[in-house]
């Protein structure tokens, strides 16, 4: 079997509605991934500021997985990720 990198990009989908993280909020560390040939992941960190703005327990945020390159990345629709406030107090 041929083994080659895998490439893909992360788009992040700014909803600009309450309770979705927005564009100035949050950052990727990239959103242009590659998987070294003979490897099995890449890690990308994900950074979020601390909004107590509204006091919310949870944002969202959705994500597509485009341009991927030698792989099927099995999805076709946006992923969502919750950020979890866990020192949130009423």
């Amino acid at each position: 079997m041929l083994m080659l990198d895998i490439t893909f990009d992360i788009v992040p989908i700014y909803e600009g509605k309450p309770g979705f993280i927005e564009s100035t909020e949050a950052s990727f560390s990239s959103t242009s991934v590659l998987i070294g040939k003979g490897t099995q992941s890449e890690c990308v960190t994900f950074t979020a500021s601390i909004d107590d703005a509204f006091k919310e327990r949870q944002e969202f945020l959705y994500f597509d997985i485009q341009n991927v390159n030698n792989a099927e990345s099995g999805r076709n629709i946006p992923i969502r990720l919750t950020i979890e406030d866990m020192g949130y107090t009423d």
